[in-house]
């Protein structure tokens, strides 16, 4: 059986670092694949809509990254999850969140829940454990 994966979506290289070394250190048997704007991702999951093995299991999504941001992915991510043969829990990662961006992302229906950074270990822990 293949690796899960996990795709974090951040233009922060400590985000990437952190996650991987979070997730990969907790004895999860999944894949880590870093993307640093949403069109990354968007590209990405469009390529192997077709190719389960390589579609996500979980997205961590970040709001605030440059040429797609995480509203915009979530808009057209709404118009491929359709094509794709696997949809992700994507869980929306945030810095410092109006009350406006938490309602809209918990509003949202390809939202899992919305993590405040800084991650810890106990945040990744809960998202795996569901």
């Amino acid at each position: 059986m293949p690796t899960p994966l996990v795709c974090v979506a951040d233009d922060d290289q400590l985000i990437h670092f952190t996650f991987k070394k979070l997730i990969t250190g907790a004895s999860w048997p999944v894949e880590v694949l870093p993307f640093y704007d949403g069109e990354q991702l968007l590209k990405y999951l469009s390529d192997n809509a077709d190719n389960i093995d390589a579609l996500p299991v979980v997205i961590l999504l970040d709001l605030n990254m440059p040429f797609v941001d995480g509203w915009e992915f979530l808009d057209r991510y709404k118009g491929i999850k359709t094509k794709l043969k696997r949809t992700a829990d994507i869980y929306v990662i945030a810095s410092h969140p109006t009350e406006k961006d938490l309602a809209a992302a918990n509003a949202d229906p390809d939202v899992k829940a919305c993590i405040m950074k800084p991650v810890t270990r106990a945040k990744i822990e809960a998202i795996f454990k569901t």
